[in-house]
């Protein structure tokens, strides 16, 4: 028997490969055939059948692989020149010497090796499976809007400040903060007695000066009699008619300070000069009053209707009209929106800001809206109808651009799209997807470009 030697394919390389591996398969199964007598004491002749079986494995891989072929017999080769030659009696060696190269060379092959000029396909990214909320792509109208902040405040000379007119003390208070007022309406009253002490002193001086000018007339009278006879002077006439005068202009005097007198004890009851709500109390019974601006006793404005003073930036003026709608909310009042208008634009831009101030009018016929509150307001500039819109939850935004996963059947896979106009709870979108399409809402980043929707329970 010829030896059972590795070299040869080794050096000729896969053109003989399977010429080879079919010669060996033959001389063994030779060897299974004719018995132990043939072989000596090599195996018996169900160990040369599985034998045969593994060249048959070996064969069919030589068939389908090139790459291994060469790997193969790489490793066939070192194990020959560990082995030597061996002789026809030991077949099952060389059998055992093939299985172990044929072991190395799949060895090699499971962990990664390439062939010299060929190269190996690219495995595909596993499409991973995720549990995702989604929502309609719909249709409505949105509106690009202007938003805004600033202090409600009382429309001007709605407002006011109520002092009292005469000094005086405090001897009742009839309206506290919150209470609804009239105009016209007594809200405090002062001590009266001294005003009418005063009225009784004026009251006397008219009637002294009556009492001058009843004597100036007689005196006036009686020196034109006398100076018809030829008896008075020119000059005592002329006195007569000036002490005449003079007493009337007393009388004149006398008369404008009773009229102020009686004012004055009018005024001891304090008036509201509007119709509104006490904002604030300032004084309280007991206290003592000048009777000037600076001690005023209480503030009183009308919540019928409120303004919002707001600091827009002077790029964003030539987008505001006087009419334009207004809604204000504040968080005092959740989920609520007030109306109002644009009422003035200021005519000139703080340089330290670069804004305007922007009068807004709001309604407030229930009296929500307090002084002094912060809100927001959104001027609506411009209207979409009928625009595609989806949750904002829906983008997503990264160095690729801006997408969504539509979804179709169990798979969501990524789509770019163009945003349009943006609000907290609705995106526009101009182009990318179509009305009635179903998107992912949650789950969205860190995805590729498909994945996998899981079943419901």
């Amino acid at each position: 028997m010829e030896p059972l030697c590795l070299d040869g394919p080794a050096k000729n390389g896969p053109a003989l490969a399977g010429h080879y591996v079919q010669n060996r398969r033959a001389e063994v199964l030779r060897h299974a055939t004719n018995g132990p007598a043939e072989a000596g004491h090599d195996v018996q002749t169900r160990g040369a059948k599985e034998r045969v079986k593994k060249c048959d494995v070996l064969a069919q891989s030589t068939q389908s692989s090139p790459r291994i072929l060469r790997i193969f017999f790489s490793a066939a080769s070192a194990v020959s020149a560990v082995s030597g030659f061996f002789t026809g009696s030991n077949v099952l060696r060389h059998v055992t010497t093939v299985a172990v190269a044929a072991m190395l060379a799949l060895s090699l092959v499971a962990c990664g090796g390439k062939g010299g000029d060929e190269g190996e396909a690219a495995t595909p990214a596993e499409i991973p499976t995720i549990v995702a909320e989604v929502a309609k792509v719909t249709r409505r109208t949105l509106a690009d809007e202007l938003v805004v902040r600033g202090t409600v405040a009382a429309v001007q000379n709605e407002d006011v400040k109520v002092s009292a007119l005469v000094a005086g003390r405090v001897t009742l208070v009839s309206a506290a903060e919150g209470d609804s007022v009239r105009e016209g309406q007594v809200i405090a009253e002062l001590d009266r007695r001294p005003l009418e002490d005063q009225r009784r002193q004026t009251a006397a001086a008219l009637d002294q000066a009556k009492a001058q000018v009843e004597n100036a007339r007689l005196n006036l009278q009686r020196n034109q009699q006398l100076f018809e006879r030829g008896i008075a002077a020119g000059k005592e006439v002329e006195d007569a008619k000036t002490q005449m005068a003079s007493a009337e202009a007393a009388v004149e005097q006398a008369t404008a300070a009773l009229s102020t007198a009686d004012r004055n004890i009018e005024r001891a009851q304090v008036r509201s000069p509007i119709a509104g709500q006490v904002v604030k109390r300032m004084v309280s019974v007991g206290e003592q009053v000048d009777g000037t601006a600076a001690q005023p006793i209480a503030e009183i404005a009308n919540l019928d209707r409120v303004e919002l003073a707001a600091n827009v930036p002077s790029e964003q003026l030539s987008r505001i009209k006087i009419g334009q709608p207004v809604s204000v909310a504040t968080d005092a009042y959740r989920g609520r929106a007030f109306v109002g208008s644009v009422l003035a634009i200021a005519p000139a831009v703080d340089p330290t800001t670069n804004a305007a101030l922007v009068r807004i009018r709001i309604a407030n016929a229930d009296r929500g809206l307090r002084i002094g509150m912060f809100a927001q307001a959104r001027v609506q500039l411009d209207q979409h109808a009928n625009a595609l819109i989806v949750p904002p939850p829906a983008l997503v935004r990264d160095q690729r651009g801006t997408a969504v996963y539509v979804v179709s059947g169990d798979t969501a896979e990524r789509t770019p799209v163009t945003v349009g106009l943006e609000q907290p709870d609705a995106v526009e979108i101009l182009s990318g997807v179509e009305d009635g399409q179903t998107v992912l809402t949650s789950s969205v980043y860190g995805l590729g470009e498909k994945a996998k929707l899981a079943k419901s329970p």
